[in-house]
């Protein structure tokens, strides 16, 4: 009995690639991991000056019943000015208003920032 499925051709064909196309990919490939593990090592240590997570949050939770409102008009700056990291905003957001209200701040940051922008 022959439990094999039909035949599919998906048109993958990988023999036409050449050597350097494959290089190329694996050049790219590198050095996107390589700034995803950039970016995940600044968010504890203080790789950017005053970006790191517990910078955040002294700011924050030093102005008062003001820092919802400095919260959201740094993310969205941070948006409108690229390239800032928002990694460490919404992990700040996140320890110092609860998942919930820090996630809603965020969502609304990002929201304000990309209409800036655009």
């Amino acid at each position: 009995m022959n439990f094999h499925g039909p035949d599919i051709d998906f048109g993958l064909e990988f023999a036409h690639l050449n050597r350097g196309a494959v290089v190329g990919l694996i050049a790219i490939a590198s050095i996107v991991v390589a700034l995803a593990g950039l970016l995940i090592v600044a968010q504890f240590v203080d790789v950017i000056p005053g970006l790191s997570t517990g910078a955040i949050r002294r700011t924050i939770d030093a102005s008062g019943p003001w820092g919802p409102v400095l919260f959201l008009a740094v993310l969205a700056g941070s948006i409108v000015f690229a390239p800032v990291p928002n990694t460490p905003f919404f992990i700040a957001a996140g320890l110092v208003w609860g998942s919930w209200f820090g996630s809603l701040l965020s969502l609304l940051g990002l929201a304000i920032g990309s209409l800036l922008a655009f």
